[in-house]
Order: structure tokens, then sequence, then C-alpha cells
């Protein structure tokens, strides 16, 4: 494990002083790692262990927001840091299917609950000397230096000390694994417009909301875009993944796919804030006295639309209807604001 082959304590660390910065919380993991000798289990990858910080980096500014009543910013940081876990959950899966496998395995060491509590005591009194040590070592650190990362280090030993009799070896079992991903998930599914990709009365009750927003012109082509595509392909992959929920051997795959929906969540919350915020402003400046003057000026147009609405009720074109109504708004009562 290359990310934790240097030193972990240092002169300057030490001097920090009593503030656990944001700074030093990669340097407290990787030390805890240490501790309980992590790499006795699994290998973690640099992709792995970067973008785990990056996520509890982009995490905890979020919670920065909340907590200064920041809800927009926070929600915004919060989805950013939701699109991080596709690729996440790729580089950390090898590492996290390990620590399943030596999970099942250290389980089947005790008959019972009992049993598990006395080997855990015969091995912390076996081990006291060594516990005690870390413990006092512990307290010295929080009391003078405030060395977080000697701490998580020392915490995790005696994790170590105490829960661990011998190294764990994963299970020969083959039904005992979580079940092999045949293929990487291809981002494929970013048309909005391909034809019924969800259930249909969903499907017509979005994108006949999206396509009057399109011809209403209520908001800009960006944002109704954005909201469009983030909402729907959201939709889209949680809908996937419930259909896959349900085969055998599919656990594996179903997880990725909902991990992926969320990579859709920032696109979706900050194009749609964005369209609300924008069509708002945009009724706010309408003019009713200009309603008359509109209906001159669009005439020809509202005449068209007027018959296509007689045309999409006979044949039952919904999502036509949408549009064509949004049109009709747009020329008799948004013309001339924007």
């Amino acid at each position: 494990m290359s990310s934790y082959a240097r030193p972990i304590f240092s002169t300057q660390e030490s001097s920090q002083g009593n503030s656990l910065r944001n700074t030093d919380f990669r340097e407290v993991v990787e030390g805890f790692f240490q501790g309980v000798k992590i790499e006795q289990y699994t290998s973690i990858s640099d992709e792995c262990a970067d973008g785990s910080f990056d996520f509890t980096n982009e995490v905890q500014v979020a919670l920065d927001k909340y907590g200064s009543g920041q809800f927009y910013n926070g929600t915004d940081e919060m989805t950013q840091a939701f699109t991080l876990l596709s690729p996440l959950s790729r580089h950390c899966a090898a590492s996290i299917e390990d620590l399943i496998k030596i999970n099942i395995a250290y389980k089947k060491k005790f008959k019972n609950f009992n049993d598990f509590l006395d080997k855990v005591s015969s091995n912390v009194l076996w081990n006291i000397k060594h516990i005690k040590k870390d413990f006092g070592l512990i307290l010295s650190n929080l009391m003078v230096d405030s060395n977080y990362t000697e701490i998580a280090y020392l915490t995790g030993d005696i994790i170590d000390k105490t829960f661990v009799f011998e190294q764990v070896e994963a299970p020969s079992d083959t039904e005992m694994l979580i079940s092999p991903y045949e293929s990487p998930l291809r981002y494929i599914d970013t048309d909005p417009l391909a034809k019924d990709p969800l259930h249909q009365p969903l499907w017509n009750y979005l994108e006949g909301t999206f396509k009057f927003l399109h011809s209403s012109k209520l908001a800009s082509r960006d944002s109704i875009l954005d909201c469009q595509e983030g909402v729907i392909n959201f939709l889209r992959y949680v809908k996937k993944a419930n259909e896959l929920n349900h085969k055998k051997n599919k656990q594996k795959e179903t997880t990725f796919i909902y991990i992926d929906s969320l990579s859709f969540t920032n696109q979706a919350f900050t194009g749609c804030v964005s369209t609300l915020d924008e069509s708002w402003k945009t009724l706010g400046h309408i003019s009713f006295r200009k309603i008359p003057s509109n209906f001159k000026k669009n005439f020809g147009r509202i005449l068209s639309a007027g018959t296509a609405t007689y045309a999409e009720i006979f044949f039952q074109d919904w999502l036509s209807l949408s549009g064509v109504i949004g049109d009709l708004f747009y020329r008799i009562v948004v013309y001339g604001t924007n």
C-alpha cells in the first residue's frame, strides 16, 4: 500500500496544538489503518484512498454550509459529493469484498456470542501490558501534544490487540463470495428524449412539464435541459437498478447502478432550482395589460396553435399538447418580457 509507506508521525504534526483541522484528516485515517494493520487483509489502492478523502472533504464542506444556514450551497456541495461515489465504488470494490469475506470468516471462529466474549477477554489479558501502554500514550497525547495521527494509530493498535486472534484467511467457499460484476457500467442513458425511458404515466407527466417549460420560455433552455436530463436520467438508473434487484446474482451490479444514479443529483438540483428561479422572475415581469397587444402581434401563430391543440386532443397526443399549450402561453402572456 504505497499510500501508507511513509512515516506517519512528524515533529511538525506534534506541534500543531489542540486543533484537529481538515488538512489532518487523511493523516488520521492512515494512522488508524496502520494501527489495525489493514494491509494484512486487503490492499487499498491509491485511487480508493484518494477518492475516499475527496468524498469526505466534500461532505464536510456541505455540512459546514448547512451549519451556517446556506441550504442551497450545502445541497449543491452534497450532490457534488454524490457524483464522486460512482468511480469510488469501483475503485474500492475489491477492498470492500476482501473485508466482507474476512468478516464472514471471522464470525465462523465463534460458536456463539459467549464464546466470542470469552476469547476477546482472554486476548485482552494476554495483551494487557501492550494495551495499557497504548492507553497511556493516548492520554498523554490528549493532554500534551494532541497528535491526532498518533492517537488514531494507537486506537487502531488497541483494536488489533483486542479482537484479532490471528490473521484471518478468506473463505474458499465460492458460494460465500459476492457474485462478480460482469462488465463496468457504461454511461449510455444520457438522452432524455429517448422514447418512454420511464413508466408511461411518469414519463408523460415529466416530459409534458418540460415541453411546456421549453415552449413557454419561462426559463432559459440551458437550465431546463439540466433539470430535464438530471431528473430523467436519475429516475432511469433507479428504474434499471430496481429491475436488476429482482434477478439472481445481480446484487453487486444493482448496487453500482444505484450509486451511479446519484451522479445526476447535482445536475438535477442546480438545473431545477435555476429553472424555478428563472420562471418565478419571468412571471414577476408579466404585465397582463400587454395581453391584447400580444394577441394582435401573434395572431397567426395563436390561430395555428389553436388548430394544433384541437388535433392533439383528437389524437390524444398529450406530450405534443403540452408543447402547444406552452407556446400559446408564451405568445399570449410571456411575449415581450424576456
